[in-house]
Formats: C-alpha cells, structure tokens, sequence
C-alpha cells in the first residue's frame, strides 16, 4: 500500500506553516491541553481533569481522540488511577470505539503481522493475570491494538500529514510540560562526586524520562513544518531543558541525534529548499548554546559527571562510570541465567524488578526496558519483538519520514538500555510504532 500521496502545486507553492498554523495543526490541541496546568495541587481536580480526557476521547472522532492520547504521553507520570493508568483507560476506550465501529460495519484492517504480535502479547497478558495477579503485561496489548490500528487504518489514508500533526502536538505537549515545570519549580536533586547534592530538571517526569521526550521532541521539531524562526526559539528551549536534566545518557543521545540529523538530512524532509540554511543556522546554534551553557555555574554539575565518568573509566571502575548500571545489569542477567531453560526461554511472565520483588531479594529498577521485557517474555519474546522491530522498519524505509523513524528508534534503543520504562505507555508507543 502507497501511504503517501502526490504534491499538488498549490501545496508546493504554499509557504511554510508557523507553529499553530496550516492543515497540519490540530488546533483544539491547543486548548485542551490547557488543564493540564491544574493538575498535582488537589487530588478530586486531578480526577476531574482525567475524567475530561476521557469524555473527549469518547466523543471526539477517533482521529482526534488519538491525536489526545499521544499529546498526553509526557504527563503520564501526572496520572494516577487506582489500578490502572490514565493511558490503559484511554486505550480501553479506543480499543471499545473501534469493536464498535467494525460492528457497525465500518472497514477496520488489521495487518496480520501485529495480529500475530498481539495475540502472542494476549497470551502473556492473560498468562500473567492468572499466575501473578499482574495487570502491566496488558498494558503492551492494549498498546500494540492501538499502535497497529493507527498504522493501518490512520496513516494509511494520510501518512504525511498525520505525521506532521504528531511531530507538532508533541513539540507542544513538551512546551507545555516544560512551563508546568518551571512554574511548579519540578527539581530533583542528584548527588555529584566532588560537588554534593545539585538541583536538575524533572519537569512533568523524572529527569532521565525528560532527557529521553525532549530529545524525541528535537527530531520531530527537526523534521515538522515550521517556520525556520521558531524551530531555533524552541529548539533552544529543549537544548537548554535537556541540559538542565544533567542526564549524561540524554545528552549524550541529544549529541549522536543531532551528529545523525545532520548526515542523513532530516531537515530536508520538511523543506528541501531550506535544508542547507537550516542546517548552518542550527550548527551555530547548537555550537552557541554549548558555548554559553558551560560558562554558567549551572554546567559545572555536568563537567563533574564527564571528568567523574571518563577517570573511573581509566582507572576500570566501570560500576561507578555507569552510575551503577553495569552492577545492576549484572544481578538481573545472573539471576535470568539462574532460572531453568523454560523460562530463559519463555519469560517469567513479570517484569524484572518484579520477579526479584517475588524471590524476596532487595533491589533497585534494572536501569534497563530490554532486561524487564527480557524477564517478562525470554530469549523467544525478546527475538520476536526485536523482528518485530526490524519487519516495521522495512515497511517505512519507503516513506518520507523513514529518516525519522530511524532517528526515533536510535533514541528509544539508547534510552531503553540505560533506564526502565517498560511499564509506561509512551515508551512501548514509541518502540513499537
């Protein structure tokens, strides 16, 4: 199936859109977005503004309500329900609206591939309700139903321009997670080697978390059509953010994103003519931002990280360089090596932390997604959704936006092995879509 389609002349001669503008924006994104503001001061306001979400994605059409759900991934932490997510209620939701529109009648295609994922997925979902009173493995069902029914059915009738409305309700979501963040002063505070205890960054997630949705929101305002002006007023935002985190894994992807953007191009997909500016405007920039960033007390933190990192790396003191993530990876992949060749092969049907948590051994979050989704489904699970992985990427290489999609996997791959998010819905949708 060909997902684009032709250029009209009128569209080629048409100018650039700025941010809120043109046939790409879903404008009422705008505004519905707005309530978000409100949330984290008063716990029954908290359940109005999720029960708001909810209503809109009943009554809006599928497209917009979609469009919703996505704008939202970054507050996922924001939301908390008794049992499940605000994001497994809102894919129930959408899951039941297309039951119904199929009962009525409406073509609803499905490509077998993800019908092959999904029912190996219901098995482990089912599976580990029943052995372990464990609802997170629907979570990935519920989200693969999702992800393949906006492949088919969606972007298959309108590929660029969805798209491009992705691309630019998670630059905005983003601003406004930062904002919130400002305004709501959302600071961790990090222990560094040398200097004690340092405030950074959280925004609306924690701060690794935010590194990894700022550095996603880089490559789509890279690749949207916005106007040259405004793509360098918010990247320098996202850049300076990012940098606040005073997450090493995120700028360390921020830096092989951009190294990557500038070689296969990703600036040309939204404007060829523009392509070269962009990218000597954004190489100055970026250059500029760096410059300035580390002549501020504030980067003193980071240049502590990179000198603490690089001298245990020379002395062989590996645990410490990684923050302890090589010792952990360590204790996961021992005790996954420990289990019978059953469940090397077929999972434990509970991610990691989890299963540790079940043999009563203290420990802390495997700072890993492939290491919990590796407990979860084994050797076979992990091979299937890694040739899962491999299958969608075949099918892009022959779109528009292949670059980015490629950009986008490189940053989830990165962010994957270095912290565990398995259990959280934007991090599956952006693996899998």
């Amino acid at each position: 199936m060909d997902f684009e389609k032709s250029i009209t002349s009128s569209q080629v001669k048409r100018k650039p859109t700025n941010l809120f503008e043109g046939e790409h924006i879903p404008k009422f994104i705008i505004v519905i977005l707005l309530p978000l503001f409100l949330l984290g001061h008063f716990e029954i306001l908290d359940y109005f503004i999720m029960l708001f979400y909810m209503v809109l994605v009943i009554i809006f059409p599928i497209e917009k309500s979609i469009t919703i759900y996505i704008a939202l991934f970054p507050w996922e932490r924001m939301f908390s329900l008794p049992v499940l997510s605000l994001h497994s209620v809102l894919q129930i939701l959408l899951i039941v609206r297309i039951i119904i529109r199929s009962i009525k009648g409406e073509r609803i295609t499905y490509n077998k591939i993800d019908l092959l994922l999904i029912s190996y997925l219901l098995v482990y979902g089912l599976c580990s309700i029943v052995f372990h009173r464990n609802f997170s493995g629907l979570g990935l069902v519920f989200s693969t139903i999702v992800i393949a029914y906006i492949f088919s059915n969606i972007l298959g009738t309108n590929f660029k321009k969805y798209w491009q409305s992705i691309f630019k309700v998670t630059i905005l979501s983003l601003l406004y997670a930062i904002l919130y963040g400002v305004i709501f002063q959302r600071v961790g505070v990090r222990w560094v080697d040398g200097i004690g205890s340092v405030a950074l960054f959280r925004g609306v997630l924690e701060s690794n978390e935010t590194a990894f949705y700022l550095n996603i929101g880089l490559l789509f305002l890279f690749a949207s059509k916005i106007e040259l002006k405004a793509k360098v007023i918010i990247s320098i935002i996202f850049y300076y953010f990012l940098l606040m985190t005073v997450s090493l894994t995120g700028i360390a992807t921020a830096c092989i994103i951009l190294f990557y953007s500038y070689v296969v191009d990703i600036f040309s997909v939204s404007n060829k003519r523009k392509s070269t500016l962009s990218k000597l405007i954004f190489g100055v920039l970026i250059l500029s931002v760096f410059g300035i960033f580390l002549g501020l007390d504030i980067a003193e933190p980071i240049i502590s990280r990179i000198q603490n990192v690089l001298g245990n790396i020379a002395s062989q003191d590996y645990d410490s360089a990684f923050s302890d993530r090589s010792y952990l990876s360590r204790v996961y992949l021992d005790n996954f090596s420990s289990l019978d060749l059953k469940n090397r092969l077929f999972g434990m049907l509970v991610v990691a932390r989890d299963y540790l948590v079940l043999t009563s051994e203290p420990v802390q979050y495997s700072h890993n997604s492939f290491i919990d989704l590796l407990f979860y489904v084994g050797i076979f699970g992990e091979v299937i959704i890694f040739a899962y992985l491999f299958y969608k990427m075949l099918i892009y290489k022959h779109y528009k936006y292949y670059k980015v999609f490629l950009g986008l996997k490189i940053i989830v791959l990165i962010s994957g092995f270095t912290i565990s998010m398995l259990g959280y819905d934007f991090f599956v949708f952006w693996l899998l879509i």
